[in-house]
């Protein structure tokens, strides 16, 4: 257990706990710690001190904190199997399955070095859809 501060009961393991399980559905919903705290009733300056003070309170709340990410990682994963798997039996993609592997390559952090638009100029929107006319890309 961490020191507490003077003039401040410590906190039991169990009341850590609980003011973890309390933020827990907020964080997982992707609110910050400040916005758990307010939706859960708990004091911010008491759930930032146990972040300071407790590793375990701090890594169980990063892992909250990254539990949208994970969740909207894996639904990119799935849709890329399965996108992979209908090219494999040769199958036709639709428009929609080429414009989100395209948005994936553009944008995913383990693509968007390789294949990003960063140092591209912006196309006029009138100049960009002849261009994708030419090309045949429909949107």
């Amino acid at each position: 257990m961490a020191n507490s501060k003077a003039g401040k009961k410590p906190l039991v393991d169990e009341e850590v706990d609980l003011i973890f399980r309390k933020l827990e559905p907020y964080l997982k919903k992707g609110l910050s710690l400040h916005k758990a705290c307010l939706e859960a009733q708990i004091p911010k300056s008491t759930a930032y001190d146990l972040y300071q003070e407790y590793d375990e309170f701090a890594e169980r709340i990063d892992a909250c904190k990254n539990y949208h990410s994970l969740l909207i990682g894996d639904v990119f994963t799935k849709e890329l199997e399965r996108i992979v798997k209908k090219q494999n039996k040769g199958e036709n993609l639709s428009a929609d399955d080429i414009k989100f592997v395209q948005w994936v390559a553009l944008n995913g952090r383990a693509t968007k070095d390789e294949y990003g638009r960063k140092d591209i100029p912006v196309m006029p929107a009138e100049e960009r859809e002849k261009e994708n006319m030419k090309l045949g890309i429909r949107f």
